[in-house]
């Protein structure tokens, strides 16, 4: 459910870094605060909110567990989980803004329209077709994570 593709991929990755023990637990609960940081549109409150949560439960970990990597590692596997669950995103881009489209994978996908102008996007025969690619792709992307 995001516009966030690229903040989720580098945090996927910061994942998979501290899963093989190529960074520590400071560096990932930096890069999670990074990336709930980033994340501002109001759509995405639930993800900021999850993204503080797992940031916080980091922290208490590191400073009560004495065994840190262990205890850390279910957390970091919900996060890749979430991570993979909305990172299904499309955007195509416009003479006249841009069309985002989204999974959520509990209530099928979503479509927004962001004009440069704000006002009704109109569409060519191209960007019609453009767009009913998109929506096949989404529309099989959801078949396939309700399976």
């Amino acid at each position: 459910m995001t516009i966030y593709n690229n903040i989720l991929t580098m945090l996927y990755n910061d994942c998979e870094k501290y899963q093989n023990r190529l960074s520590d637990i400071n560096e990932l609960k930096t890069a999670v605060w990074k990336a709930s940081q980033a994340i501002t549109h109001i759509e995405e409150k639930e993800l900021r909110n999850f993204l503080q949560s797992v940031e916080g439960r980091l922290d208490m970990i590191q400073f009560t567990s004495e065994r840190v990597f262990e205890d850390s590692l279910e957390i970091v596997s919900e996060l890749i989980e979430k991570i993979n669950k909305i990172k299904h995103d499309i955007s195509i881009k416009l003479n006249h803004g841009e069309i985002l489209l989204w999974i959520e994978s509990e209530t099928g996908f979503f479509i927004k329209t962001v004009a440069d102008s704000g006002d009704t996007v109109r569409l060519s025969g191209e960007e019609a077709r453009k767009l009913a690619k998109a929506l096949v792709i989404m529309a099989d992307k959801t078949d396939e994570m309700r399976i």
